[in-house]
């Protein structure tokens, strides 16, 4: 538990609480002892508020009050919600720079002594490739410059497991017997279970001396192949999917094709020429030095053991 001798229950103030990683975020510190207090928009109101044991705020990151009414008295604030699709630059900055500089002035101003725990994404490290990417580089930098005590930077590398709808089109290829892959086979990319993150952001909450910036993966740290992928995936499932390459010039266009849809239909496009630039990019992987210190946080779960978790969760709940 997280209580200290004065009988104090942590409050950990959390954004972005009812995303995908999210609700791992809020187990974790709930199993861990604190008390969660969430910002969470109130029109309209996310489904998953009324599961929550958890205080709630409504309200958004442009607002200063809510944030301010969210920072009070918090031991740790948490800053996990961002924007990972938006129609234009402008809305990727709105939200990742400038919510992040909201929270982090809010935090400064009620909660001075309040651990402040972020979590970007390792697209943060190349900001020259998309929208997206140098949006996450903005909201870090800002949230350093406006915060009142020293901040701890997460980076998770290509997060899976329960209910995330991200990486759920890979298991459904694997389910069909043929993985699509972009790229070449020397790319690696690093992978991450949601748990694991999640239990990262709960040591660094608990350890207000260790800061910087730290990429969170999986102990495979070199990162993975597709055919590394593609073979887990189908493990997984007791498939074993063939993999089929998608020829860059093939995916560059099918973006395009997207993005001029979207600007018809409205909707919001998730491959954009910034994405396919980030698929493409080759080396996603890291490295011990760039991982947190082993006494503060290890990554628990592989990619076997992960993968199987996770086909084994869509099977349970109809998604395969």
């Amino acid at each position: 538990m997280n209580t200290p001798k004065d009988g104090h229950q942590r409050i950990a103030a959390v954004t972005g609480g009812t995303g995908f990683l999210g609700r791992f975020i809020v187990a974790a510190l709930t199993k861990a002892g604190w008390k969660v207090r969430l910002l969470v928009r109130s029109e309209p109101l996310h489904p998953l508020v009324p599961e929550l044991d958890a205080e709630i705020i409504l309200g958004d990151l442009s607002d200063q009050a809510a944030l301010e009414k969210l920072c009070l008295g918090a031991d740790a604030v948490i800053h996990a919600a961002g924007l990972i699709k938006a129609k234009s630059r402008e809305a990727f900055y709105r939200v990742n720079e400038h919510g992040s500089a909201n929270l982090a002035k809010a935090s400064a101003k009620v909660a001075p002594n309040a651990r402040l725990v972020m979590v970007s994404s390792f697209a943060a490290r190349a900001p020259e490739l998309s929208d997206y990417a140098a949006s996450k580089r903005a909201g870090e930098e800002i949230l350093l410059k406006n915060a009142a005590s020293p901040v701890a930077i997460l980076r998770p590398s290509a997060i899976y497991g329960r209910w995330d709808k991200e990486t759920f089109p890979l298991f459904q290829m694997a389910a069909k017997g043929a993985i699509f892959s972009p790229g070449s086979d020397s790319d690696r990319i690093c992978l991450v279970c949601a748990d694991d993150v999640a239990q990262a952001v709960v040591a660094f909450s608990c350890n207000p001396e260790v800061n910087g910036v730290f990429e969170i993966s999986d102990a495979n740290v070199d990162g993975y192949t597709w055919s590394q992928i593609a073979k887990a995936a189908g493990k997984s499932l007791k498939t074993t999917p063939k993999l089929v390459k998608i020829p860059s010039p093939l995916l560059r266009i099918v973006a395009l094709a997207t993005q001029a849809i979207s600007r018809i239909t409205g909707n919001t496009p998730i491959l954009t020429q910034g994405k396919v630039r980030e698929i493409l990019h080759g080396d996603w992987s890291s490295s011990p030095q760039k991982q947190p210190p082993q006494a503060v946080w290890q990554p628990q779960v592989d990619i076997e053991q992960g993968f199987i978790q996770t086909a084994e969760w869509y099977q349970k709940h109809d998604w395969l």
